[in-house]
């Protein structure tokens, strides 16, 4: 969900094959490509879960077919690390290594910019509003380019 922009433009990004284990296929069905950053399309490069795998529902997540965030891949409101909350999304996040660093810090940076603009009083002069909007209209423009929103919950415990 990282934002080309932000990834390093458009060179930055792959054309990941969804099932590797037809890419050797001279023509790919659309279904097959997706756009990804270097860093997932990395991890992931040829993995694909067996088919004892796919019946326990250990498989990747397609974002084209089905909700992914919110459903089975949820954000920690705290650390803003996400954790599986299925087989699937467990699967997905530890083998694209959805918390690298880099990405972890751009959710923590979207959560702390969205709080800024949204929920943060400004007292100032009248003048200075003036001088203050080029900076929340380029504050909400990068707010827009950064990771979207993932639902929140405390990830469970292990015991």
């Amino acid at each position: 969900m990282l934002h080309e922009d932000l990834a390093g433009g458009r060179s930055a990004m792959d054309v990941d094959h969804f099932d590797p284990t037809i890419k050797d296929r001279y023509l790919q069905p659309y279904k097959n490509l997706f756009l990804a950053c270097r860093h997932c399309n990395g991890k992931k490069s040829a993995f694909w879960p067996t088919p004892e795998m796919i019946a326990h529902g250990i498989r990747f997540l397609d974002c084209t077919q089905e909700a992914d965030y919110g459903e089975h891949i949820l954000e920690d409101p705290i650390s803003h690390k996400v954790f599986g909350t299925t087989p699937a999304g467990k699967y997905h996040v530890r083998i694209l290594d959805l918390n690298a660093d880099v990405l972890v810090k751009h959710r923590s940076m979207r959560a702390n910019l969205r709080l800024f603009l949204t929920k943060t009083p400004l007292i100032m002069k009248p003048k200075a509003f003036d001088q203050l909007l080029p900076v929340l209209a380029l504050n909400t423009e990068l707010l827009r380019l950064m990771i979207p929103d993932i639902p929140c919950r405390t990830p469970p415990t292990v015991s």
